[in-house]
C-alpha cells in the first residue's frame, strides 16, 4: 500500500474510499444506488437492496433505515452484522424520538451527523443505550423526501475499521436522498396493501 499522506490505496483494499472519494467513485457508486432505489415496488425488498448496496459501497459493518412517525422511529430494515437482538426486517419494532434527542435534533434539521468525539452528544446518548457495547465509528443522515425528513440512513463500522470521513456523509446524503425520492410512493403501496402496518 501506498503511504498515508499520498492519498493512494491498494484497489483491492476493502476502505479505498477512506481518502476520499474520487469522481469516479462517486458516479459510479451514486448510479448503483440509483439502481436499487427503481428496482422493484415493495417497500421491504427496495429498502434491503439499497441498503445492501449502500452497505458495500461505504464499507459498514451495519446499515439501517428507521421511519420518523411523528414522535416514534421504526426500524425498517437492518443488514449487515447484527448483534443477537437484532432482525433483518423488525415488524413494528417502534421507540420513542426522545431515545436519541441529539441525533434527532440534527435530522429534523436536515443534517447528517458523525461520531468523530466521544464528545459529541449523539455519541454521548448512542453508548448510554449499550454502554458495554465496543463501538465504531457511526453516522446518520437524514431521508427526506418532499422537503421533509422522513427517516434516517445510519452506518456503522466496527470498531477496528478507519473511521467514517465527512465525504462519507456527504455521500451518505446523496444515497439517502435518492432513497427519499421513492419512499412516498412505497410507503402508500404498503399501507394499501397492509393496513395494519
Amino acid at each position: 500500500m501506498t503511504p498515508t499522506g499520498s492519498g493512494n490505496v491498494e484497489p483491492g483494499d476493502p476502505y479505498r474510499y477512506r481518502m476520499g472519494w474520487s469522481a469516479g467513485a462517486r458516479v459510479s457508486a451514486t448510479q448503483r444506488v440509483r439502481d436499487a432505489v427503481q428496482e422493484g415496488s415493495d417497500l421491504l425488498e427496495v429498502s434491503e437492496r439499497v441498503l445492501e448496496v449502500i452497505r458495500e459501497v461505504l464499507v459498514a459493518a451495519r446499515v439501517t433505515v428507521t421511519l420518523i412517525e411523528g414522535d416514534q422511529y421504526r426500524d425498517l430494515v437492518n443488514v449487515g452484522d447484527l448483534h443477537s437482538q437484532q432482525v433483518r426486517f423488525p415488524d413494528h419494532l417502534v421507540y420513542p424520538v426522545s431515545t436519541y434527542p441529539a441525533s434527532t435534533a440534527q435530522l429534523l434539521a436536515h443534517e447528517g451527523y458523525i461520531s468523530t468525539s466521544s464528545d459529541l452528544e449523539v455519541v454521548r446518548e448512542y453508548i448510554a443505550l449499550a454502554p458495554q457495547a465496543t463501538v465504531g465509528c457511526f453516522m446518520g443522515v437524514p431521508i427526506a423526501a418532499a422537503g421533509e425528513v422522513q427517516g434516517e440512513l445510519f452506518a456503522l463500522r466496527n470498531p477496528d475499521a478507519p473511521p467514517f470521513m465527512p465525504e462519507d456523509v456527504e455521500i451518505a446524503t446523496d444515497f439517502a436522498t435518492q432513497f427519499g425520492s421513492r419512499l412516498p410512493e412505497l410507503l402508500a403501496a404498503k399501507r394499501a396493501s397492509d393496513p395494519d402496518w
